[in-house]
């Protein structure tokens, strides 16, 4: 018959009420386990803390990159389609963040141009808020529909410039044939702040 076990799991000579060597662990054994695992269960959480915030982070400088490039591409071709720029157009001024295009009406039937120096559609773009807007005023004949999108989001700044100029400095903007293009994303996760920005040079080829 097995003598019977203290509560640190020795098993103890009757009635010597000492334990036998070589049985069960010790309090110290016990407690130095627990802290090894706490270790390595500590480690594990952080990398994976690391990792999660890691994944976050990249996928928001993913869509700041994304925002910017796709509002980039809009610009890009409706400034090349522009025949010029102009100072007003309904609400809207040229400012060193807003930009009033002229281009040709687009016949909707063929998808040619109808008559460059006659029908003419509108488009805007402007910094509101966080928000990059792309406003139409198309002709009664255009392809081109009526609207205003959201052409980006998290916009942190805008800025349209020839030659280094500000474009709300430049007194004709009817007299630009090359324009320039800053802008820049923003966008704060797990309070780590991002930014992208993209810049480019445009020539407008339907200057006339």
């Amino acid at each position: 018959m097995k003598p019977p076990r203290n509560l640190l799991g020795w098993h103890t000579r009757r009635g010597s009420g000492k334990p036998e060597q070589g049985a069960g662990f010790t309090l110290i054994e016990t407690m130095m386990s627990v802290l090894l695992c706490s270790v390595v269960l500590g480690t594990i959480i952080s990398v994976f803390m690391a990792q999660h915030k890691s994944f976050y982070v990249g996928n928001a400088y993913i869509d700041l990159s994304r925002e910017a490039r796709m509002a980039m591409d809009w610009m890009t071709s409706d400034i090349r389609w522009a025949s010029k720029l102009l100072p007003s157009h309904g609400p809207y001024s040229k400012s060193n963040s807003c930009v009033i295009l002229e281009l040709p009406s687009i016949d909707p039937a063929t998808g040619d141009v109808i008559d460059v120096i006659n029908k003419h559609d509108y488009i805007i773009y402007t910094q509101n808020g966080t928000n990059l807007l792309r406003v139409v005023y198309p002709d009664a004949s255009s392809k081109r529909a009526a609207e205003t999108r959201t052409a980006a989001l998290y916009v942190g700044s805008l800025l349209f410039s020839s030659n280094g100029t500000g474009l709300g400095s430049i007194g004709d903007p009817r007299t630009i044939k090359m324009l320039d293009v800053t802008l820049t994303t923003r966008k704060t996760i797990l309070s780590q702040n991002l930014s992208n920005t993209l810049s480019t040079a445009i020539k407008l080829r339907n200057k006339v």
